[in-house]
């Protein structure tokens, strides 16, 4: 989704990120036997933070190799300024 949106709707992506990993540990209050953690929490949202980064990663390697079906060559440019 940080691929297709311009340099400030990336705060969206970063937001949405981190109410996703709030709210996965919040669940955890109603399941029995487990319990919501801040390091749960803080795991979660670096995993979505560092796909974000790989994303912007194999992508500016293959625009480099110089293949017409990279990701986000159908994009229009670079447009992975998220990060």
């Amino acid at each position: 989704l940080s691929m297709l949106l311009n340099r400030e709707s990336c705060i969206l992506v970063y937001a949405h990120i981190l109410l996703l990993a709030g709210a996965t540990e919040l669940a955890q209050f109603y399941i029995d036997g487990r319990s919501p953690l801040i390091l749960d929490f803080v795991i979660d949202a670096f995993g979505g933070f560092f796909g974000i980064l790989l994303m912007k990663f194999f992508s500016m390697n293959t625009r480099e190799l110089g293949s017409p079906g990279g990701v986000g060559s159908s994009l229009g440019g670079n447009r992975l300024s998220c990060v």
